[in-house]
């Protein structure tokens, strides 16, 4: 038993003087580093991140890649986009080696526009395990708001007041240290540099023990623009459950077999004598739960279609109408719009409307290309079906067809988009009913 006990510690010995000692022994298991990339552009399609020329990441805009290890040493970083007409465009070429460190957080941020990025990078140590019922939060300013900004931690969780709080103040693509609190629920508010007035407040937000999180600052795109905060994580990015922002509404009426409808809401009118094909403009409204209902013009006892429905803060959405009021089969449908223009092309909505027109298969092509020569960009949809497009700005032709078949039903109707325009297409019944039909665009920019 002594001989093979002297034998184990002599084979341990010589692998230990093979390896260069105790301290080369122990390199061979150092803590990696972890990076991650946010995208903050806010007119930026989805960006990729290349290191060392191999794709980490492709991020849409106010999210972020989950954390990744990396090997310590140095890395080339890339940050590029895809156009609408599949072209690669390279925003940010670093051209030096960007150090990684052992047992480091990489926070690698793309701010500003596409035509000026910045690239801000946040690195952070890992230190050890947060102590029990701690949390640790940093903040970054990522907006394109010229003034910098102040955050408000509060404890008063019915107050949007800042009165007696220390805020954290931050200059455009600043971060800032990271702060140990305890964990749980806190209101977070946003205020200009030096200003009082609060313009965002993220209403009531978990903070989780043990965990860091990094709480963004980016552009927010709903009701009146302004800033809103995300949270990032280990894994992902996300907007805060509670945050008070307002959202608004609006309403298609695309019933073509009467000449208008009213529209009210909680029972009091909101939009009165909307003709078929026309699109009201926006309504603001709080989150709470409403009603919405279309009835036949001065009768409001008249319901056509109604629904219950809570909107999400800071969205924006359009209840589409469509169907036939003769045999009481009007439907709705609400569709979330998009209201943050991308300057590398165009965003196109389509929305079969058509209730005679049975399921189609719209054409977006060439001007003067022959459908039987095309293929559908969406095929088979079925009434209030709605699809996106991201396409290069310019002329088209729109058509459509019965599923699988070549006789144009409608179209080529031509239209013309923008790069960085937002647009809504419906596709609808001829006026008072029946096919063939026709489109009505929309243009949606802000």
């Amino acid at each position: 038993m002594k001989w093979a006990f002297s034998v184990l510690v002599i084979l341990l010995s010589l692998f230990l003087n093979a390896c260069g000692g105790d301290d080369d022994f122990n390199r061979r298991f150092v803590d990696p580093s972890q990076v991650r990339f946010v995208n903050l552009v806010p007119n930026a399609p989805t960006l990729s991140y290349d290191l060392n020329g191999t794709l980490f990441a492709t991020v849409s805009y106010a999210q972020s890649s989950g954390l990744r290890t990396v090997s310590p040493g140095s890395f080339e970083a890339v940050v590029s986009h895809f156009d609408a007409a599949g072209t690669t465009e390279v925003i940010i070429d670093t051209n030096e080696s960007l150090g990684t460190e052992t047992n480091r957080d990489y926070s690698v941020l793309v701010t500003g526009s596409l035509a000026a990025p910045t690239l801000s990078i946040i690195d952070v140590e890992e230190a050890g395990e947060i102590a029990a019922g701690s949390s640790e939060i940093h903040f970054f300013n990522g907006s394109t708001l010229t003034s910098g900004l102040d955050i408000y931690l509060s404890g008063d969780l019915t107050s949007a007041s800042i009165n007696g709080l220390t805020p954290t103040s931050l200059a455009v693509n600043a971060s800032s240290s990271i702060s140990t609190v305890d964990s749980g629920e806190r209101r977070i508010l946003v205020t200009a540099s030096g200003d009082d007035s609060v313009i965002y407040d993220g209403g009531v937000v978990e903070l989780e023990a043990e965990v860091r999180t990094l709480l963004a600052v980016a552009d927010s795109f709903g009701v009146g623009g302004g800033v809103r905060m995300i949270r990032i994580n280990a894994t992902s990015a996300s907007g805060f459950i509670d945050e008070r922002l307002p959202t608004s509404f609006r309403v298609a009426n695309m019933v073509a077999d009467i000449a208008a409808v009213d529209i009210n809401l909680d029972e009091a009118p909101a939009f009165a004598n909307l003709a078929f094909g026309t699109v009201s403009a926006f309504e603001e409204l709080d989150t709470n739960e409403h009603l919405f209902a279309a009835t036949l013009v001065s009768q409001p006892a008249a319901v056509l279609q109604e629904e219950q429905r809570r909107l999400i803060a800071g969205e924006s959405r359009t209840l589409v109408l469509a169907g036939t009021a003769a045999t009481g089969d009007v439907q709705g449908r609400f569709l979330t719009d998009t209201r943050r223009p991308v300057d590398t092309g165009a965003q196109l909505r389509i929305i079969n409307a058509a209730a005679d027109a049975g399921n189609l298969d719209i054409y977006v092509a060439n001007p003067d290309a022959l459908v039987t020569s095309t293929t559908p960009v969406l095929s088979d949809f079925t009434l209030l079906t709605n699809g996106s497009l991201f396409l290069e700005g310019g002329e088209y032709d729109v058509s459509f067809t019965e599923p699988n078949e070549s006789t144009v039903l409608v179209g080529p109707d031509r239209i013309t988009l923008t790069n960085g325009g937002i647009y809504s297409l419906f596709l609808v019944d001829a006026e008072g009913g029946g096919v063939p039909g026709g489109i009505i665009l929309v243009d949606d920019t802000p």
